[in-house]
C-alpha cells in the first residue's frame, strides 16, 4: 500500500508540473496565434529587457498600453495620421513619405512589410520609383526593389517593419520601353544602363510569336535630338553586348508582321511626360473631306495624316490646301510645313457646295478662324 501511494503521489505531482508549464507558455502562445505571422519576442520584450541577440528592443507604439489577447482574429483597419487610434493591440508607428497617395504616419500591425505600408498610404505615385525605395532605420537606411520582390520572390526586398521606421519612395529615375512578343510588355524602371538581354528578362522573356530572324529595333533620341532606329542582331552575344538606356524603346518583332514597315514614332517618351502648352490641343479639317471636324494633334504627324483621317472626296483639291494658324495668318501647304496645336487645314474643292460651307461655323470652334475661312473663300 505504501508503495502504490508513493507511485500515486509522483504521478500527482508529474500532472501539476505540466499543467503548470502549459499556464506559463499560454501568454507567448496565444500571440503567436493571432495571425501576426511571426514571433513577437524578438522584435519586442515585454519586460524591456533584450532580444535574442542581446540588444535593447524598442517597445511599440503605446508603452502605456496594456496587451490582451482575445479570441478569434484581431480585427485592424489601416488609419490616417489623423485617426483617432487603432483596435489593434499592439501595432507599431511607420512614417510613409515621398511620392505615394497619402503621405503621413499610420499604424501597422508587426506583421505588415513594406508593401502593406505603401498600400495603406495610398500605393505609390505613377512616378515614385520601385527599385530605389529606402527604408531608414535608427540612423542607417536601406535601399530596396520591390521589381525584385514581386517577380524574382527576393523577400529581403519586403522586409517586416518596426517602431518608427521611415519608407521614403523617391522619383524614378529613367525607364525603357518593351513592346511586341514578350510576356510582360511595357515600361520598366532602370536605375543605370543595362543590356538588352537583361531589358527583355525584365520583361519576362521572349513569348511564342518572337521572329528570331528578324532584328531587335531600339528607338532612341540621341544627343542632337534627332529619332535613330538602331538594330539589334536577335543573338545571346549581340543582346547580350548592346546597351539600353533609360528613355529607349525597344520593339521586338513579331513573325505576323515582321515584313511590314512602320514608322517607329512614339506617342510619349518612356519615362517622359509630355505637354502641350495649348488649351486646343486639336488640329481641324474642313472642306472637301467626308468627315470634318477636329482631331488629335499628334507631334509627329504631317498635314497628309490630318487630311487621310477626314477622308477627301472625289474633287478635292489635294494641292491646294490652305493652312491657318491659331493666330490668323494664312498660308499654302508644302510638304515641309509644320502642323501646330489649333491649325485648321482647309482642303478646297473645284466648286464650293453651300452645305460644306455652312458646316465650317459649327466644325470650327473658334469664330474668327471661321469668319476667315468664309471669307478667304468668298472674297
Amino acid at each position: 500500500m505504501r508503495g502504490k501511494g508513493k507511485m500515486f503521489n509522483q504521478r500527482n505531482n508529474i500532472v501539476i508540473a505540466c499543467l503548470f508549464g502549459c499556464l506559463l507558455l499560454m501568454p507567448f502562445s496565444a500571440f503567436s496565434q493571432e495571425g501576426f505571422g511571426q514571433a513577437l519576442g524578438v522584435r519586442k520584450s515585454l519586460s524591456g529587457t533584450a532580444d535574442s541577440k542581446g540588444r535593447e528592443v524598442r517597445s511599440f507604439g503605446s508603452q502605456n498600453q496594456t496587451v490582451e489577447v482575445e479570441s478569434s482574429s484581431i480585427p485592424f483597419s489601416a488609419l490616417n495620421p489623423a485617426g483617432s487610434g487603432t483596435e489593434s493591440p499592439v501595432f507599431y508607428n511607420v512614417h510613409v513619405l515621398g511620392e505615394v497617395g497619402r503621405p503621413g504616419v499610420y499604424k501597422i500591425r508587426p506583421s505588415d512589410r513594406v508593401t502593406d505600408a505603401l498600400q495603406y498610404a495610398g500605393g505609390q505615385l505613377p512616378n515614385g520609383s520601385t527599385r530605389r525605395l529606402q527604408l531608414r532605420r535608427e540612423g542607417s537606411t536601406r535601399i530596396l526593389d520591390l521589381f525584385a520582390y514581386k517577380y524574382n520572390g527576393l523577400l529581403d526586398n519586403n522586409p517586416y517593419l518596426m517602431e518608427n521606421d521611415v519608407i521614403f519612395v523617391p522619383v524614378k529615375k529613367g525607364e525603357i520601353q518593351v513592346e511586341g512578343p514578350v510576356n510582360r510588355p511595357g515600361n520598366y524602371e532602370i536605375t543605370r544602363p543595362i543590356s538588352l538581354a537583361k531589358a527583355v528578362a525584365m520583361a519576362g522573356g521572349f513569348s511564342v510569336g518572337l521572329s528570331a530572324k528578324t532584328p531587335i529595333r531600339i528607338v532612341r533620341f540621341n544627343g542632337e535630338e534627332k529619332k535613330e532606329i538602331i538594330e539589334v542582331e536577335n543573338s545571346r552575344d549581340e543582346m547580350a553586348g548592346f546597351e539600353v538606356k533609360k528613355g529607349d524603346a525597344i520593339v521586338v518583332p513579331h513573325i505576323l508582321i515582321a515584313d511590314k514597315e512602320f514608322d517607329y514614332n512614339l506617342k510619349r517618351i518612356p519615362g517622359d511626360n509630355i505637354f502641350y502648352p495649348t488649351i486646343d490641343d486639336n488640329v481641324y479639317v474642313i472642306g472637301a473631306v467626308s468627315l470634318p471636324g477636329a482631331y488629335e494633334f499628334k507631334p509627329h504627324y504631317t498635314y497628309k495624316e490630318y487630311v487621310s483621317l477626314a477622308g477627301p472626296v472625289r474633287d478635292a483639291k489635294m494641292r491646294s490646301i490652305r493652312l491657318i494658324r491659331s493666330n490668323g495668318k494664312k498660308l499654302r501647304v508644302r510638304k515641309s510645313t509644320t502642323i501646330n496645336a489649333g491649325d485648321t487645314l482647309v482642303v478646297p474643292q473645284r466648286y464650293w457646295k453651300p452645305e460644306v460651307v455652312a458646316g465650317w461655323l459649327g466644325t470650327v470652334t473658334n469664330l474668327t478662324l471661321s469668319t476667315l475661312v468664309i471669307t478667304d473663300r468668298f472674297k
